[in-house]
């Protein structure tokens, strides 16, 4: 699953570099374990408290990546199992980035490759 920043132009409170919330990211969650599902252990913040209501006091565990403006569509590999997703841009840039555990795709300081940050 994922989630787009929650805010308006340039992500005004910064939601995709705020990993105490779900906005701006990929989840990663068990839906085979529990009800309504479980962290699976390799989540990078696996040990907190899920995040009720979308923030927690701590980072999500919930979260498998962060840093995203609004990632409209991802895909596995099939052939090496890596994940792709893409990223609608702002201004100038769209993004299509190699997913990986624990990883921030930069945005709302970055947009691709370019420095971006309004405030």
């Amino acid at each position: 699953r994922s989630a787009g920043d929650g805010g308006s132009g340039g992500d005004p409170q910064d939601n995709a570099q705020n990993d105490n919330n779900l906005l701006g990211t990929i989840l990663r969650l068990d839906i085979d374990s529990a009800t309504p599902f479980a962290i699976p252990p390799g989540n990078p913040n696996a040990g907190n408290s899920v995040c009720t209501q979308g923030t927690g006091a701590a980072p999500c565990p919930e979260i498998y990546a962060w840093g995203l403006r609004n990632p409209w569509k991802f895909s596995f590999d099939r052939a090496n199992g890596d994940l792709w997703a893409a990223d609608v841009g702002q201004v100038a840039w769209e993004e299509v980035n190699l997913i990986t555990l624990g990883g921030n795709y930069g945005w709302r300081q970055r947009e691709g490759a370019n420095c971006f940050n309004p405030a």
